[in-house]
């Protein structure tokens, strides 16, 4: 699998996360700290399997502009 990176929160530094990626099965991914449980209970339709980040909203923005600019 190859992931291209999108976006990456800026303050984050040379490393770790949170970064948005487009894979070359055409799923974008997501790579941040876990949620806390209180974001679990909160959220709705949560099904086993699944996880739940929080990320910068702008890392998103990014990630959206540079797929917008590839097409």
């Amino acid at each position: 699998m190859k992931l291209d990176m999108l976006a990456k929160d800026g303050s984050s530094g040379d490393q770790g996360c949170d970064s948005c990626y487009l894979g070359d099965d055409g799923l974008a991914y997501v790579q941040a700290q876990e949620a806390s449980p209180a974001a679990y209970k909160a959220a709705v339709n949560y099904l086993p399997g699944e996880r739940i980040v929080g990320l910068d909203p702008q890392v998103i923005l990014d990630a959206a502009d540079q797929l917008r600019a590839r097409r």
